[in-house]
């Protein structure tokens, strides 16, 4: 497997356990996406659909493409959790 497949099956496991890496991405989304809101970014345990379909309804987006978005915020974020 070349390095990209490898870089993306890593950042498919993250849906796995959102709980873990939302603080690393959503400052992310909140800085890039401005029509995005805190509201709209909260996360529940449990309830992760809610929260994709709230960031698609914003967006005007498909859940293919929010998953995309998220997942390549999530690999190209500083692991630091704040951006630049």
């Amino acid at each position: 497997m070349n390095s990209d497949a490898n870089k993306e099956n890593q950042g498919l496991k993250y849906f796995d356990n959102l709980k873990n890496v939302w603080s690393v991405i959503k400052p992310h989304l909140l800085e890039k996406y401005k029509e995005l809101s805190e509201d709209d970014l909260f996360y529940e345990e449990g309830k992760e659909d809610a929260l994709l379909s709230r960031i698609e309804k914003k967006l005007f987006k498909s859940r293919e493409e929010v998953e995309r978005i998220l997942q390549d915020v999530y690999l190209n974020a500083p692991k630091g959790g704040s951006p630049k």
